[in-house]
């Protein structure tokens, strides 16, 4: 040992102390197990998601952040030339990129608990205002970095999630381990899926599709029946 402390250097064999033979299957279990008790590890199934993406004929969803909550294309950032060039007596380095797919978040969340759900024109017209809000977000917003615009802009990709699905729950008395739990949410969500999908085509028939839809899957999101 060299050192002491943050700075001590082992320079010897390593010893196994523990060791532990685990089958694939096991661990999946484990997984599962801490993610209905805990809440986490967040799990990503890229076979799958990417098996649902719209817009799999412009590239591959890689990867999200922890919380799942994007799924877009990714692609990197790619250098093409570097100059270096003489501006007004100053010495410049000009560096040329191709932007690449650069991901972004356009969240926002409908608060069930405080909604009518039962209410089917009162929740397409809450989702309606959340679609269209976060479709402004994506003009108005100012943008730190141009790679996030130019792809903002061509997928204008949003996320509409929920919040207080126990609050939901507990208002109307429905237990949680029960099919009546199911078969409420199911159709929830059904109805907000097909509100959201209505408010996006009625705002591409406004202002026009996204610059990527010719080709993508998410026409045939269009056909309910």
């Amino acid at each position: 040992m060299a050192g002491n402390g943050k700075n001590a250097i082992w320079n010897g064999p390593w010893t196994p102390v523990f060791q532990r033979v685990i089958s694939l299957k096991e661990i999946v279990r484990l997984i599962l197990k801490s993610a209905v008790e805990t809440g986490t590890p967040f799990t990503f199934n890229r076979d799958i998601v990417n098996r649902a993406n719209p817009n799999s004929h412009r590239g591959m969803i890689y990867c999200s952040n922890l919380c799942t909550e994007i799924a877009q294309n990714m692609s990197p950032i790619e250098t093409v030339s570097t100059e270096i060039k003489s501006e007004n007596g100053d010495t410049v380095i000009v560096t040329t990129t191709r932007p690449g797919d650069f991901v972004v978040c356009n969240l926002a969340s409908l608060s069930l608990g405080n909604l009518p759900v039962e209410n089917d024109a009162c929740l397409s017209d809450v989702v309606a205002t959340a679609v269209r809000a976060l479709d402004n977000v994506i003009d108005l917003n100012f943008y730190a970095l141009p790679y996030a615009k130019l792809t903002n802009r061509r997928y204008r990709s949003i996320g509409l999630g929920v919040s207080g699905y126990h609050h939901m729950l507990a208002k109307r008395q429905i237990p949680w381990e029960s099919e009546q739990h199911l078969s409420f949410v199911d159709d929830v969500f059904e109805r907000i899926n097909r509100a959201a999908i209505a408010a996006s085509s009625a705002i591409a028939a406004e202002k026009g599709s996204y610059e990527y839809f010719e080709g993508s899957t998410g026409r045939l999101a269009l056909r309910f029946d």
